[in-house]
């Protein structure tokens, strides 16, 4: 049973694609490659955020950034994306470089070593993790490098300025991640710039805009800026005394088969109960419960079909209570 969740708020960040100038006839042939990361966990953005899972975004932006590093006459980037929904850990995200011809096989077994090592380092957490590079066809030899700085600056936005995972813990509730922050995705806009999608959540809304004032901070630095800021969805204070908590409580034990006691909780996602209190009255009384949910915001979520009819005979006990009750 649920008395309490965060509140959370999305951020959209921007970064002017800048072009390099264009090269000489002298320079080496280059091959236009695809490095893709995939076969991640991902998982939901709240209760997930906390477990190490591996975030592709971020983890292939860092590997840009190495390949990039040292490499300045062999390797630029030419194109960056991954990540999908705003609420799920992205599972996947590719990079598009131009290699001189001559490096290329340094440049697989650079990105190869660097994988292996993303697959030790996520072993227990995403144990499909892939690191793939191919060539793309003839037709990408229109593709433009991005400027060295500016891509270096999208790198090292992406990896490294951007606050992401469990940030802090509840001093309150043991094990509970008070606020966090997902870099959910990257994506390039019609006009060719970078579009960077974050979704931060907190039980303490103070905490929350502070982590989105520090995303527009490191957008700045990176020569960007925030393009949108919507308000907030509010967060729903746990109310240990609540009387919707303590009948569905009731209720839910008396029909325990084996006498188990409710668990009581507060969660790091969004729950609708918090707009609800918010839309319609600060003194609503509120409780949150239903079927068993496994591996939210991933392609293999799934309910337990056995726990769906126990949740639905609790809804219907409660209300047939209110329901007497109001007839009294």
């Amino acid at each position: 049973l649920y008395v309490g969740c965060s509140g959370g708020g999305d951020t959209t960040l921007g970064l002017p694609a800048v072009l390099a100038e264009a090269s000489s006839p002298e320079e080496d042939k280059r091959i236009a490659v695809e490095v893709s990361l995939g076969g991640c966990s991902g998982g939901h953005s709240g209760i997930d955020i906390h477990k190490g899972r591996c975030n592709a975004v971020a983890e292939l932006a860092g590997l840009a950034k190495t390949m990039m590093l040292g490499n300045e006459e062999d390797v630029s980037l030419a194109r960056f994306e991954g990540g999908d929904k705003r609420n799920a850990i992205p599972r996947e995200a590719r990079a598009t470089f131009l290699v001189a011809e001559t490096s290329l096989e340094k440049f697989r077994e650079a990105v190869a070593k660097i994988g292996d090592g993303l697959a030790t380092a996520f072993a227990e957490t995403d144990p499909d993790l892939e690191v793939n590079v191919s060539t793309l066809p003839d037709d990408e030899d229109d593709l433009k490098p991005l400027a060295r700085d500016c891509a270096l600056r999208l790198a090292a936005l992406v990896s490294e300025d951007l606050p992401r995972g469990a940030l802090a813990f509840s001093a309150d509730v043991p094990g509970l991640v008070e606020t966090s922050n997902n870099v959910a995705a990257v994506k390039i806009d019609d006009d060719g710039n970078f579009v960077v999608t974050c979704s931060t959540r907190s039980s303490v809304t103070a905490e929350l805009e502070t982590v989105r004032d520090r995303l527009a901070a490191a957008a700045e630095k990176a020569g960007g800026s925030v393009l949108t800021r919507p308000p907030a969805y509010p967060g729903w204070k746990p109310n240990m005394k609540s009387r919707a908590l303590e009948l569905a409580r009731r209720k839910y034990e008396a029909r325990s088969p084996d006498g188990a006691k409710a668990e009581i909780k507060a969660i790091h996602a969004g729950l609708e109960c918090g707009l609800l209190i918010e839309k319609i009255d600060a003194d609503l009384d509120c409780v949150s419960f239903g079927p068993t949910i496994l591996e939210a915001h991933t392609p293999d979520e799934m309910v337990r079909i056995d726990s769906v009819g126990p949740f639905f005979t609790l809804l219907t006990d409660i209300l047939d209570d209110l329901a007497a009750e109001s007839k009294e």
